[in-house]
C-alpha cells in the first residue's frame, strides 16, 4: 500500500476521526482502533498475528530504549506479504497538540523512532518473530503518521508541510460527524534509510 493510499484511506473514514476527536479526551488509542477496523473492511489487512495466537501487534517495544512503535499490520496478497509499521499521533481538541507537543516537533520524534527502528532493524527482527518460520515476508514499510482537526493547525500543517524536507502525502478538506462539518488533515511520511 503507497503512502497515498493509506492517507486517502483513513480521510475518507474522517467521521471515525472526528468522533473520537470531538470526545475532547485522549483518542490516540480509539484512532488505532479505528485504523484497525477500516484497514480490515478496506485492503483486508490484518493487525492480529497468527504466530502469537491472534496477538494484537500494538506497542511493540523498541529494544534498549524504552520505546514503543504504535502499532503493525500485515497485508497479504496471493503472492505477496509486506509488513506495515506505524507511528500515530493524533491532535488533542482540548490542548491542540500532538501528545504535548506541536505538530511538527510531534512528527519528527516519530520519524526519528522509526529511522531508529530501520537503523538498527529493530522491527525486522521482531516482524520475523512476529510472521514465524512459516511466513516469509516480501517487504516492509514504515509510516509516520499525524491526523489533525483543528482549522489553525490543519492551515498550518497544510502552508508548512513542505519545510519538514521530508517525503509526504497529505489529504485535507472536510469531513462530517453527528451533522457538524470537521476541517481534517492526515499526513504519512514514509520512513526509509538512503542506501
Amino acid at each position: 500500500m503507497k503512502p497515498s493510499t493509506f492517507a486517502n484511506i483513513l480521510f475518507n473514514h474522517g467521521a471515525a476521526f472526528a468522533e473520537g476527536y470531538s470526545t475532547g479526551a485522549n483518542w490516540e488509542v480509539q484512532a488505532q482502533v479505528a485504523i484497525d477496523k477500516i484497514l480490515k473492511k478496506a485492503v483486508g489487512a490484518s493487525v492480529a498475528s497468527v504466530a502469537m495466537g491472534g496477538t494484537k501487534i500494538r506497542e511493540i517495544p523498541y529494544p534498549y530504549t524504552g520505546e514503543t512503535v504504535d502499532f503493525g499490520y500485515h497485508l497479504r496478497k496471493p503472492a505477496k506479504t509486506t509488513e506495515y509499521f506505524i507511528e500515530l499521533k493524533v491532535q488533542s481538541e482540548q490542548t491542540k497538540k500532538f501528545s504535548g507537543m506541536s505538530w511538527k516537533k510531534a512528527l519528527k520524534q516519530d520519524i526519528a523512532k522509526l529511522e531508529y527502528a530501520i537503523e538498527k532493524r529493530v522491527l525486522v527482527n521482531f516482524g520475523n518473530y512476529v510472521s514465524g518460520a512459516e511466513t516469509l515476508v516480501d517487504s516492509r514499510r514504515y509510516f509516520a503518521c499525524l491526523i489533525a482537526f483543528d482549522p489553525t493547525t490543519v492551515g498550518n500543517i497544510v502552508g508548512n508541510m513542505g519545510t519538514l524536507g521530508v517525503a509526504y502525502q497529505m489529504v485535507w478538506g472536510t469531513t462530517q460527524y453527528e451533522g457538524n462539518n470537521y476541517n481534517m488533515v492526515v499526513v504519512v511520511c514514509p520512513i526509509t534509510l538512503p542506501t
